[in-house]
């Protein structure tokens, strides 16, 4: 009985166990944002940061990859789209030294998370310089506006989690 019970408990467990497994390997927090790398079956490294309603910003990039993704997750939108379906919107950066707008392709990952693929060095070059940047949706779809004070000290971190992820 004890030995059915014990296979039946380890059976349960090996079922409930995730499809993969992921190792922390990096960890560092730099103001609002949490840096993290990861490896296993995914290999990667993001640079997170959350509002208390739940919603969250997170810059990624796959080993061995110069292609980073920005996902965007705002608890007030409710988007009403085709999972998968690419649309349009812009970017604007805003700062001390002035505006710069560009426009952007995102994909719909589900009613309120889209991800940005992609993202260009200049992109990145504005995401250190500007103060803040905006989300510019399409039609009425809420924007979403974030600080990025001290985001440069979070870059740095960021470059440092894919200098280790691709050693």
């Amino acid at each position: 009985m004890l030995k059915r019970v014990s296979t039946i408990l380890i059976s349960l467990a090996l079922m409930v166990t995730p499809a993969f497994a992921l190792n922390q390997f990096y960890s560092v927090e730099s103001g609002q944002w949490a840096i993290e790398g990861y490896t296993g079956e995914k290999n990667f490294c993001s640079a997170k940061t959350y509002w208390t309603n739940g919603s969250y910003v997170s810059l990624f990039n796959m080993k061995n990859s110069d292609e980073f993704a920005l996902y965007v997750n705002n608890a007030d939108w409710n988007i009403d789209g085709t999972i998968g379906s690419y649309y349009k919107g812009q970017i604007v950066f805003q700062g001390k030294v002035g505006t710069d707008r560009g426009d952007m392709e995102f994909e719909l990952v589900d009613a309120q998370t889209i991800v940005i693929r992609n993202l260009t060095s200049e992109f990145m070059k504005n995401w250190i310089i500007y103060r803040q940047m905006e989300i510019i949706m399409p039609s009425d779809i809420p924007n979403m506006r974030m600080g990025l004070s001290g985001t440069s000290a979070a870059v740095r971190a960021f470059a440092d989690c894919i200098d280790h992820l691709n050693r």
